[in-house]
């Protein structure tokens, strides 16, 4: 089916601390070493056949992560496949 996942070399492990699975097309990782705060969004945006309400959630989920980061003051990466585009 569908899914998300990070692949990260085994010398960033010990400073990841926390996977989160937003849902099935969107997670992210948070990583801490020192004064580095990161976290890491990975997204599967769906294609141009759904419907833009299922876009629209997409990008609601990315906003709120960003914003929880933001508030936490970690650098974000938002990474993914974004292959939805619309035609007028």
């Amino acid at each position: 089916r569908r899914g998300v996942g990070f692949l990260i070399n085994k010398k960033w492990c010990p400073y990841v601390q926390e996977f989160r699975c937003i849902n099935e097309r969107i997670a992210d990782v948070r990583l801490r070493k020192v004064k580095l705060k990161l976290r890491l969004v990975g997204a599967y945006f769906p294609h141009a056949g759904y419907h833009d309400s299922q876009v629209q959630t997409m990008y609601s989920a990315i906003s709120t992560i960003c914003t929880e980061g933001r508030s936490m003051k970690e650098h974000i990466i938002i990474g993914g496949d974004f292959k939805w585009c619309q035609y007028s």
